[in-house]
């Protein structure tokens, strides 16, 4: 059985670009570098896609429940525990948007296919 070769440089792209302040351009290169085959469950510094995404920013994005639903249906772990302990739901119920601004990110979580 061949490996999959991943590229590295798309995979630290896709997590540089979860941190984008601007909200659309966060949305569009994400998009865009999974699209281009970034791997949606990397992880650096103790953090993964999902971990980033909702911990860089005091608010979300109005396109970010659908950077955070890519991300899940390409592999990102949604049982991930980022480097303080936290869970992924525990960033999305502490974040301070309002409740039907997470609709998106709480569909996501429960239509993971990961337990």
């Amino acid at each position: 059985m061949t490996a999959v070769h991943r590229d590295q440089n798309l995979d630290d792209e896709l997590l540089d670009a979860l941190t984008d302040r601007d909200a659309d351009a966060r949305a569009d290169r994400a998009l865009a570098l999974l699209d281009a085959g970034a791997n949606a469950a990397a992880t650096s510094s103790g953090q993964n896609a999902l971990s980033i995404l909702l911990g860089a920013h005091d608010e979300l994005g109005p396109r970010d429940g659908e950077v955070f639903a890519r991300l899940v249906e390409a592999g990102a772990n949604v049982n991930y525990r980022e480097r303080r302990g936290d869970l992924i739901m525990k960033l999305i119920v502490c974040n301070s948007a309002e409740e039907e601004d997470k609709r998106e990110l709480y569909d996501a979580m429960f239509s993971s296919p990961r337990p």
